[in-house]
Order: C-alpha cells, then sequence, then structure tokens
C-alpha cells in the first residue's frame, strides 16, 4: 500500500512538473495548459486506477490536495492558476478525486466518475467557449451544458443503463451548472459516485 502511495504520487507529480516545464519552455497558453492539466490527469488517474489499488486515490487525493494548495499560496503554477482569482478548480479537483475514490464500490464506478471529470468538463469547457448561446448560471452556457450532458450520458453507458445513464448525466449537467468558482471538479465526481450507487 505505501509503495503504490509513493509511486503513484511520483508519477503524477512527474506528470504536473512536466507540464509546468512545458508550458513555460513551450509557451503554452494557459488555459491550454489548465485543460491538458484536467484532462490529461484524469486520463492518467484512470490509467494508473488498472495498475494500482484505485482505492488508493483516497489518499492520493488528499496528498495532493495539500500540495496545490501550499503552492497556491506560496509559487503558483504557471500551468494551472491562469484563473486563480476566479476559480479554485485546481485546488479541489484532488478532492473530487479523493471523494469518487471513497463512495464508490466497483473499480468501473471509479472511471466512469473520474472520465465524466476530466473529458465532460473539458467538453463543456470547449464547446461553452467556441459558439455563442445563452448564458446560465456563473458564466456557463447552454451549448457548454449540453456538451457536458451530452458525453457524461455516452461515459455512463459503459456503467448503467441508458435509462440511468440519461438520470445521471442530466442530475451532473444541473450540478455542474450551479457550481461555482471550480466547485465543479469537487462536487461533480462525488455527485456521480453517489448515483452511480443509487441507481
Amino acid at each position: 500500500m505505501i509503495l503504490n502511495l509513493v509511486l503513484v504520487t511520483f508519477i503524477i507529480g512527474s506528470s504536473l512538473i512536466l507540464l509546468e516545464w512545458a508550458t513555460i519552455f513551450f509557451h503554452i497558453p494557459k488555459p491550454l495548459s489548465r485543460k491538458i492539466a484536467h484532462v490529461g490527469n484524469s486520463l492518467l488517474i484512470v490509467s494508473l486506477s488498472f495498475l494500482f489499488d484505485w482505492q488508493v486515490f483516497i489518499y492520493i487525493g488528499v496528498i495532493f490536495f495539500c500540495i496545490l494548495l501550499a503552492l497556491r499560496l506560496y509559487r503558483p503554477l504557471k500551468s494551472l492558476s491562469d484563473r486563480s482569482r476566479e476559480s479554485i478548480g485546481e485546488i479541489v479537483f484532488p478532492l473530487g478525486i479523493a471523494a469518487a475514490a471513497f463512495i464508490c464500490q466497483t473499480h468501473l464506478d471509479f472511471t466512469v466518475a473520474v472520465l465524466i471529470l476530466g473529458v465532460s468538463d473539458t467538453i463543456a469547457f470547449y464547446v461553452g467557449n467556441s459558439f455563442k448561446s445563452r448564458t446560465l448560471l456563473f458564466n456557463k452556457t447552454l451549448l457548454g451544458s449540453t456538451g457536458f450532458f451530452l458525453s457524461a450520458f455516452i461515459i455512463c453507458l459503459f456503467a448503467t443503463s441508458p435509462l440511468n445513464s440519461l438520470m445521471i448525466a442530466l442530475s451532473l449537467a444541473f450540478v455542474e451548472i450551479v457550481s461555482p468558482k471550480g466547485l465543479d471538479n469537487l462536487s461533480v465526481p462525488g455527485v456521480a459516485a453517489l448515483l452511480l450507487i443509487v441507481l
């Protein structure tokens, strides 16, 4: 357990350091680097969960919450902190992973919750910023939320029935809309985990 914890911490930490270096060296736009971190770390976590005990991410999430909080206070990462005045998303992201790992009862449910966090949220961001549509709460848009819903629905189909997938995706789209300041990085995977258990 301790060895797994050390190895996973090292791998994820190395990926963040690499992205920080690439952002500075290649002058990657900060919004892009932030989304690379978002979806990239979600996919990395899903991949690592097949190699290690997925419940280790309860502890990994808490560790990286503390690390990212300290960095936000003392040395903000250029690759993650472009919206630091508007959002605490990068800080609560690891807590969302920890919540999903703690709540989920199967590896499949954990995988689905993390993929929705990484993929659906990123789709919502790019669709919402690429096409004009009605603005909802907290500057989120109708088309962005629709993109979130559709991708979450497709991801849920890997774990549950079409009807349950529809209900979960609708619920998560609502949760994403009403979560301000990047708190959807915590609320979405947590609620997804709960719904996957209940439905």
